[in-house]
């Protein structure tokens, strides 16, 4: 895996819930948009804005299990911004409902 997208993943998982662009990414790693699209789906098989979807889907399924608040401010936790995406997103990753 290139050391740019390790660093790259590293930052997103350590920060699920942060609404990073592609041009932030690029400027931080110095890189243009269209390498660092191409070497993240080479490396990691997904977008990066596929692998955030599935970061904050997976932060959300942990606190789901984990605490109880309740299934809206666990989508917003995530970093959702409505929860009728929440919903259905989760239930494409899932395949049941929160």
């Amino acid at each position: 895996m290139d050391p740019r997208v390790q660093l790259i993943v590293q930052l997103l998982e350590a920060e699920p819930t942060r609404d990073f662009s592609v041009a932030e990414l690029c400027d931080r790693f110095h890189l243009s948009p269209s390498h660092l699209q191409h070497l993240f789906k080479r490396d990691v098989h997904m977008s990066i804005r596929e692998f955030i979807l599935h970061s904050r889907l997976r932060a959300a399924a942990l606190m789901i299990g984990t605490t109880r608040e309740r299934i809206r401010q666990i989508s917003f936790a995530a970093g959702f911004r409505d929860i009728s995406n929440f919903n259905h997103a989760f239930k494409r990753q899932f395949g049941v409902n929160p």
